[in-house]
Formats: structure tokens, C-alpha cells, sequence
């Protein structure tokens, strides 16, 4: 028997009232929650002969065993590869006639498979989701496929040594957040790749990838009766994944932290220890320069990136206060970093300011910029004026009512589809937030006074920080001793501290 009820305080409307929503409140959907716990989110409109789906689970990078970073990004691509009763070439030629999409892929805390399919032909959406069912639940990972899929990933991280932005990155994560999953990049290193195996990422799908830890969201031209019953009949049985409560095989324990499981298990096999409860950064009392040494004569830009872990997580009181003080620093063309570094002093062509909240702990917060490797210097010394002057000086009243206007005014945005209005409460299902979260959007902006700003400025970092210079090692004695006169201390790393480098 199928169940209806609240999600996140969601409110289970019928597809009339969906429809007929207020054009000034929030576009509202329906939550199913199936069977075996698998939650289903409707948006049933009929307006374009389109139907985009999405299953997102909460099994991204974070539960990649430290030996096999990439593993949940690597299951992810070879779903489509083939199932148990079609081949990749077959899986193509179906989407190429229906003239539908599909991809699957893994971030650090989600893992998910999406696609869309015209409806103008009336069995076009009913074909697609079968495909889509079978590429969920019964992907066959075929010998071949992996091979050819770990060689090419192999290719592309060898390959990131030439992409300076993502080396600046990684760079400053890994320093940041050092050995745990927020250090360790979604697509892994050349030596966790190659050590992957066939059966490590059928048992990633088998162990993690579950209905009660899913959402399935479905926006567009379709019946919501049909559908529903067929998920029902196919998604939604018990085999895939019986419930905590069930006698029998349970997949996992039922002891959460955070809204999100401590560990999962089957009776045959050992629990898995899921790594959320115990992410913890190293404590940061100093302010470090990294010069990740490119080794490039001809090199001409040199990327920066400069930041400490974020002091406040998005579910705070004092989140919107920082937020929106954020953007004023470095959120578009008009904020403080911008202006000083390209507008005023010409020494880039972009900066900004970037909040990284994660779904269950703080994430980084940084000042992102390149300019020529002869003004390195001089863009960190702006920078971190900037950051102590934000302490000093929070937003006017002109730059606070700028940004909270565009904030505000850009919000409806988020609904000006079917499938973004979806994708809006897919996220708060995914950071375990109500609906009132959404709801009450631009309210909370509308209330951050100059107070407020001021009370958070302070997470903002001027001492202790890490500051992260992708460019040539010729630059380390300018470096240094830029760094002797604010007392910070300056290390030089190589591509391989990354991963990146082939195996010698």
C-alpha cells in the first residue's frame, strides 16, 4: 500500500491543486513515499511535451573508501554502459529514437541519474522509463566497459596537470581539509583509479545506492496516476532495499547522525562505517602559502586561491547575515573584490568571493582570482586588505540594498521551470531542511540589517588562512618574502602531492 505524507513539511496537494498555486507563493509538488521508502516528488505539467527525471541518492564521494577515491564517480558513469538485458550500443539506439537523454554521476554527497524525453509520441515517456528503471536497478558493469572507462578517467586526470583552476582547487582543499572525503576530490587520483576494481563498484550500487535514501523527482508532461503506479510495481518493490523495520536481510542500521545514517550493512557482510559523524578539519592557527609548482616556461597567468574553512554552515541562524555579507565581498561585478582587483588596479579579470556550505558540515569560503605570475604578490597583498576591511568596514547602505535587491529579485528564477521548481525541493531534501526554508527566502534577506553583517564579518579570515599560488617555483623567493612581513610560512608541492602524476 502506497503512503502519502509529509516530507520535509511538504504538503501532499492533488495535481489541481499544484497547478493552481499562488503565483506569490512557491510553486508547491506532490511527495509519494513508496513501499520500500523510496520518496517520489511530482511537478505534473502540461505546458511543453517534455519530461525531465531525477533520482538522487545520498551516495556520493564522501562514502568512497580512502583507497579508492573515484569509486562512486566511476559507478555512476557506467550505469548506462549496460544492463542485464541490454548493451550500451542497444541503451544508445533506444535514446537516439526517442530522442531522450540519460547520464548518471557522483559528487562529494550525491549520487544521481537524470534525463529527458520529448512526449510527443504518446509512448515515448513510457519507453524511456523503463530504460531508465533497468539502468537503475539492474546495471550489469560489463568487464570491458570498465576498462575502457578507467582508461579514459586515468587519461583525464593525467590531463588535469594542464588545468591550472582545478589544480588551484584541489590544491586548497586537500591543504584545508587534508586525508578525510572533503580533501579527497570526487574523481579520485591516478593510483585510487587504477586500484579499482569490477566487483568494488558493483558493491558500491549494491550497498549504497538505496530507495529510503533516495528521491526520485519527475517534472513535466505526464500522468501522475500512471506513473505512479508503475514505479510502484518496478522502483518501488521490496527487494530493492527492504526497510530498517523489516525482518530479514536489513541493508543498514537504522542509527542516524545528522538526518543521515552512521553505518550500513547486510547480514552478510560487515557494517560499513559511513564516514559522515567523524569529518573533522585540522585546526588552523596561521596563515600558509602553497606554490604549486607547474614547471611551465611559457606560463603567463597564475591562478590564486585563498580561504579557510567556513566558520558557518548554511542551517544556522547567522548563515543569511554571512550570505549576504558574502556577496557584497565577492559575489558579482560590483562587489569589493572585483572592483579593487580588476576595476581599480587592473591586476585580473575576475575575483570572487566563494561559499562552500556541505550538506552536514562547514565547507570552505574563499577569494578566487588569476592574474600575471609578476602580480601575485600584489593581488595577495589586495586580497587580504580587503578581507581585514571588511571587518572594519561592513556594507553601506548602497552595497546592502545592491545585493539584497538582486538576491530578491533573482529568486523567482529558481521556478521559472517545471523541472527547477523540482530540483528546488530535491535540495532540500538532500540538506534535510523544510519547506519554510524556501518559503521564507527572501524575508530572511530582507532582514539582514549592517548589525548582523558585523557579528559575522569576523569569520571572514585575515590571520589564519591558507593561500594556495598555482604558477612556477622561480616564484618562491618573491613569495617568501612577501610572506616574512605578515608572518605566514610558504611550502612548495609538485603535481604528485596531488595524485596526479603517473605512476614512475
Amino acid at each position: 500500500m502506497r503512503r502519502l505524507l509529509p516530507i520535509l513539511g511538504l504538503l501532499v496537494l492533488l495535481p489541481s491543486q499544484l497547478l493552481a498555486a499562488s503565483p506569490s507563493t512557491i510553486p508547491t509538488v506532490e511527495v509519494v513515499t513508496l513501499d520500500n521508502g523510496l520518496t517520489l516528488m511530482l511537478r505534473e505539467d502540461h505546458s511543453v511535451p517534455l519530461v525531465s527525471v531525477e533520482l538522487r541518492s545520498r551516495a556520493g564521494s564522501i562514502l568512497d573508501p580512502k583507497t579508492h577515491s573515484g569509486l562512486a564517480e566511476l559507478t555512476a558513469t557506467l550505469l548506462t554502459y549496460g544492463t542485464e538485458t541490454r548493451t550500451e550500443d542497444e541503451i544508445a539506439d533506444t535514446l537516439a529514437l526517442l530522442g531522450g537523454t540519460l547520464s548518471a554521476g557522483a559528487g562529494p554527497e550525491t549520487f544521481s541519474v537524470s534525463g529527458s524525453v520529448p512526449t510527443i509520441s504518446p509512448s515515448a515517456f513510457e519507453q524511456w522509463l523503463e530504460l531508465f528503471i533497468e539502468v537503475v536497478r539492474k546495471p550489469s558493469f560489463p568487464e570491458d566497459a570498465v576498462k575502457r572507462v578507467k582508461r579514459r578517467r586515468l587519461s583525464q586526470l593525467a590531463g588535469l596537470k594542464d588545468n591550472r583552476r582545478v589544480l588551484a582547487r584541489r590544491t586548497l582543499m586537500q591543504s584545508l581539509f587534508g586525508d578525510h572525503p572533503y580533501g579527497r576530490a570526487a574523481s579520485g587520483t591516478i593510483k585510487s583509479v587504477a586500484s579499482i576494481l569490477r566487483q568494488d563498484i558493483v558493491n558500491f550500487h549494491h550497498t549504497f545506492f538505496l530507495p529510503d535514501d533516495a528521491v526520485l523527482g519527475i517534472a513535466g508532461d505526464f500522468n501522475r496516476n500512471e506513473v505512479v503506479d508503475v514505479l510502484s510495481r518496478t522502483l518501488g518493490r521490496q527487494e530493492w532495499g527492504e526497510l530498517c523495520e523489516s525482518p530479514g536481510n536489513c541493508k543498514r542500521t537504522c542509527r542516524k547522525e545528522g538526518g543521515f545514517c552512521t553505518q550500513y550493512a547486510r547480514l552478510s557482510q560487515a557494517p560499513y562505517i559511513n564516514p559522515y559523524p567523524t569529518l573533522k578539519t585540522a585546526a588552523l592557527d596561521t596563515a600558509q602559502i602553497l606554490l604549486l609548482d607547474v614547471d611551465d616556461p611559457t606560463l603567463n597567468q597564475a591562478q590564486i586561491r585563498l580561504g579557510n574553512v567556513l566558520g558557518v554552515d548554511y542551517t544556522a541562524p547567522e548563515w543569511m547575515a554571512y550570505y549576504v555579507g558574502s556577496q557584497v565581498l565577492g559575489g558579482d561585478f560590483n562587489a569589493r573584490l572585483n572592483q579593487e582587483l580588476r576595476v581599480k588596479r587592473g591586476l585580473t579579470y575576475g575575483a570572487r568571493w566563494v561559499t562552500q556550505p556541505d550538506d552536514i558540515a562547514s565547507g570552505a569560503a574563499y577569494a578566487a582570482t588569476y592574474t600575471n605570475p609578476k602580480n601575485v604578490v600584489g593581488a595577495l597583498r589586495t586580497i587580504l586588505n580587503e578581507l581585514s576591511r571588511f571587518h572594519k568596514e561592513p556594507p553601506t547602505q548602497a552595497e546592502l540594498a545592491r545585493v539584497k535587491n538582486r538576491l530578491t529579485n533573482g529568486f523567482v528564477f529558481r521556478f521559472e521551470t517545471p523541472g527547477k521548481v523540482l530540483s528546488q525541493y530535491m535540495d532540500l531534501w538532500q540538506e534535510q531542511l523544510p519547506v519554510t526554508r524556501l518559503q521564507s527566502y527572501k524575508q530572511r534577506v530582507r532582514n539582514v540589517s549592517h548589525d548582523d553583517i558585523r557579528k559575522v564579518s569576523q569569520l571572514v579570515p585575515t590571520t589564519q588562512w591558507v593561500a594556495v599560488v598555482v604558477a612556477n617555483a622561480s616564484l618562491l623567493p618573491e613569495l617568501q618574502e612577501f610572506a616574512s612581513t605578515i608572518g605566514a610560512t610558504v611550502r612548495v608541492v609538485q603535481v604528485d602531492w596531488l595524485g596526479l602524476a603517473a605512476e614512475r
